[in-house]
């Protein structure tokens, strides 16, 4: 049986959480780009549509950014209906990767 070391598990939580901190500024970024907002405009919660004024074709440029600049290929099937599911995704992603 394998000894579990805390340094180990610490070093893996602090990695999980600056890939999420990661995830959350870059989807910031592009919504401030694509959406024209300002980062104050918006929180993890908001709604795309409803609360930034994004429409679909939006959420395709959103969907095209994120792959060019990340290399994930966002599932078109995934609905993007809050800024955190976007965020949430790319974590999702990027742990699952590891």
């Amino acid at each position: 049986m394998s000894e579990l070391r805390f340094p180990t598990v610490l070093s893996d939580v602090e990695s999980l959480n600056n890939s999420w901190r990661d995830a959350r500024l870059l989807t910031k970024h592009i919504l401030t780009e694509k959406l024209s907002v300002s980062r104050s405009q918006f929180t993890s919660s908001s709604k795309i549509a409803a609360d930034l004024g994004g429409d679909s074709l939006d959420l395709v440029e959103i969907a095209i950014a994120l792959e060019k600049t990340t290399g994930i290929r966002v599932n078109e099937r995934v609905p993007f209906n809050y800024v955190l599911e976007i965020v949430d995704y790319l974590h999702f992603i990027r742990t699952w990767e590891k």
